[in-house]
């Protein structure tokens, strides 16, 4: 078993060898102390911080220590069983699945937390859909199994019924139970960890055989373990034949990771973090079981012309071959007052130095990088390159967001007139609260609006807009806690002296009848005279049902752009598509988005004295007259609310949710034991606010709840004026 790991020089990995991997899990089933365990044992740590203590490497912010909670994810990376791990710790809190959304998507592997009382909670439903959709695979490790009540029998049983996973492969049996939780028998390897009592972490490590006490359990456990890796792996099924239980166990360690790999098997661990049992085989597990960049399926990006800055229907795969030209993925971005923007990257194909210019796909220009850093815990180290498979942080980057793609300067000649390929994005929910903030002084209005932009670049789930009608700036976020933490973040971190307002919920309006117009806009810009003319259409759009996402479409026949000087062709596109973005940004109804619209750009008129700037112009103005022709409906947000509550308090809770909420319940099922409810209902968000601490108070602090964005819905009338007298008096 391996103990504090010596130092090796990071660069000397190849991509064989690399973990990109995360912890995720519900808030606080224990990802932040199985962290700092990890970075203790491979020696990146001296001495072990406690999330209570408000000292543990992983939770930096000065706000995280002292709330105990994970507000952003933090990446760090070591070196265990010759492997380069990047680890990303996450949030598990559900105002945060912003930032949870971002890490996932560049992981190659991920180690799903679940607390061994409570097993599948509120939380854990988010959490492993957001998995899915990015097809990580998955390690479960079930924490606090030191707890009374725990158990990994019901936890794996609550997984299966609840998340409907079906293919769990346990490969530990805990040894004793509660407070006699001592160790762990490993099924592959048929030896047994005990944990001295006097809280260490180091394991003493012994063969298990005939005449153990849990000789018979593991023997009837390992056969069901090779039973099910035989339905799948035809070697299994060869070597049991030859040699029966004394086949070798790396085919059994080979068979795991292919099927783990390929996202048909899930390998459940045990421990408790907090008592420092189980980290180790976690930690062996990790770099044995989940897949390195190479063992992934290549990233389908789609086509896209630099010259006309149009992307194409048409994919390409991008495969991760180093001598391919560069292609990487701005996961985060982090503000520090000193240093600047830290740029976190994901390097899909090729590599670059330190000092090389990079080409941004997605904002049209170019950025020099000043300096490479690998992220270690308790500093960062310098570096001279990165290379395919690899996350690193990059310094010197002004106008990088998150989910942008980043080539080398070098390849724009190349690709100029070619397809090159821009990575998926990062899907981020709607934010559903908003509050109003405002400079104290005028003076200070320009630092207010270079740390909101600054926020959003950090953080894609915060948006901020201008209120048309008061003219106020408002900012909008994913719930309650996640407006406190930017408004902090504000007023503390970019030491912004402004007016921060209450917090509001984020509504939005629609049209529910097709609105088409042709017009012909003319203004005078010092003298010149500039031209446009657009032909568009706006109709309601609705997908399976529901309202859908507001969508833009450019149907401009070929020969409508036939008098465009080709240098303008994509600089026009985005200014039609601008144009559009910016009413809908910021509708007339109390300047709410504009929601469940399809605008689609028919036609244009490209005149002699036409400019990109007229046709942005033309296509804003016309949206808001033919607004005005119409009648605006207001939305507001649906969430879909999980509730796990003690039986004791169930009563309470589902007469709040249903009658005082009124929220329409879809379904009530059993928990982890009978002891606990699961009510799964959809509520407005608009009856969400302040339900933390109401679920606190019914349940005398014992029930959880998650809270996820479902869709918008269409208020009544009698409902959409109670709230516009509401927006109203708000805004006096």
């Amino acid at each position: 078993m391996k103990k504090r790991h010596k130092k090796k020089n990071f660069d000397e990995f190849p991509i064989e060898t690399i973990r990109n991997m995360g912890i995720i899990a519900h808030v606080d089933a224990g990802k932040t102390t199985t962290a700092e365990r990890m970075l203790y044992l491979a020696g990146e740590i001296t001495h072990m911080g406690d999330v209570d203590e408000g000292n543990t490497t992983m939770d930096f912010l000065e706000l995280e220590r002292e709330r105990g909670i994970t507000i952003q994810s933090a990446a760090i990376s070591f070196i265990w069983n010759e492997c380069r791990v990047n680890m990303i710790d996450t949030p598990g809190h559900v105002d945060f699945q912003g930032e949870v959304e971002r890490s996932v998507r560049v992981l190659d592997g991920a180690v799903a937390i679940l607390d061994a009382v409570k097993g599948v909670q509120a939380q854990t439903h988010t959490i492993w859909r957001q998995a899915d959709r990015y097809g990580v695979p998955r390690i479960v490790y079930f924490n606090k199994m030191d707890r009374d009540d725990a158990s990994i029998e019901r936890g794996m049983q609550s997984l299966e019924e609840r998340l409907g996973v079906d293919n769990l492969l346990c490969l530990q049996i805990p040894i004793g139970a509660a407070e006699f939780f001592s160790g762990m028998i490993d099924i592959v390897e048929k030896k047994a960890y005990n944990y001295p009592k006097t809280n260490e972490i180091d394991p003493s490590i012994s063969d298990v055989k005939p005449g153990h006490a849990y000789y018979e359990k593991m023997m009837k456990a390992r056969e069901e373990l090779l039973s099910k890796l035989a339905d799948h792996d035809d070697r299994v099924i060869e070597a049991y034949s030859e040699f029966g239980d004394d086949l070798d166990s790396s085919i059994v360690h080979d068979a795991i990771r292919r099927l783990t790999a390929e996202m048909k098997a899930i390998p459940v661990l045990c421990g408790s973090s907090f008592k420092k049992k189980g980290i180790q085989p976690l930690m062996e597990a990790i770099t044995r079981y989940l897949p390195s960049p190479v063992d992934r399926p290549p990233i389908v990006a789609h086509d896209y012309i630099i010259d006309g800055r149009a992307q194409l229907k048409t994919t390409t795969v991008v495969e991760p071959n180093i001598t391919e030209p560069l292609s990487a993925l701005a996961f985060k971005v982090v503000h520090d007052l000193k240093r600047g923007n830290m740029v976190y990257v994901r390097v899909y194909r090729g590599s670059f130095h330190c000092g090389m210019k990079l080409y941004n796909l997605n904002r049209h220009m170019g950025e020099r990088v000043i300096a490479l850093m690998r992220i270690g815990a308790e500093h960062m180290t310098a570096i001279n390159s990165i290379k395919v498979g690899d996350i690193c942080a990059l310094i010197g980057m002004k106008n990088v967001h998150t989910g942008d793609t980043l080539i080398t300067s070098g390849s724009i000649k190349k690709f100029k007139r070619k397809p090159v390929p821009i990575l998926p994005g990062v899907q981020v929910p709607p934010p559903v609260f908003t509050c109003a903030v405002e400079a104290k002084d005028e003076a200070k209005e320009a630092h207010l609006l270079n740390s909101l932009e600054n926020l959003c670049k950090e953080d894609p789930s915060v948006q901020y807009s201008t209120d048309r009608e008061t003219g106020q700036l408002l900012i909008s976020g994913m719930g309650e806690l996640h407006l406190d933490i930017i408004k902090d973040r504000l007023l503390n971190h970019y030491n912004v002296d402004a007016w921060v307002g209450k917090m509001r919920v984020s509504y939005r309006s629609t049209i529910q009848e097709v609105l088409e117009k042709e017009f012909e806009y003319t203004y005078e810009l010092t003298g010149s005279k500039q031209r446009a003319s657009v032909w568009l259409r706006l109709e309601p759009l609705v997908v399976e049902g529901d309202i859908g996402e507001s969508r833009f479409l450019n149907l401009v026949p070929e020969d409508s752009m036939l008098d465009v000087p080709p240098d303008k062709i994509g600089e026009l596109k985005d200014a039609l598509r601008e144009g559009v973005e910016n009413v809908f940004r910021c509708g007339p109804l109390f300047s709410f988005p504009l929601h469940g619209i399809r605008a689609t750009i028919r036609d244009i008129e490209y005149y002699e004295d036409s400019t990109p700037s007229a046709f942005r112009s033309c296509v804003s103005k016309m949206i808001k007259d033919m607004l005005k022709e119409t009648k605006l409906i207001l939305l507001q947000p649906i969430m879909e609310v999980e509730v796990s509550v003690p039986a004791d308090h169930f009563g309470n809770i589902l007469s709040d949710l249903s009658n005082v909420r009124r929220g329409n319940i879809s379904a009530v099922d059993e928990g982890i034991n009978t002891k606990e409810k699961i009510i799964s209902a959809e509520v407005p968000l608009r009856a969400m606010v302040g339900y933390s601490t109401a679920v606190r108070s019914l349940s005398q602090g014992t029930a959880s709840f998650s809270m996820d964005f479902l869709r918008y819905g269409e208020l009544s009338t009698t409902e959409a004026e109670a709230v516009k007298k509401n927006i109203e008096d708000f805004n006096k």
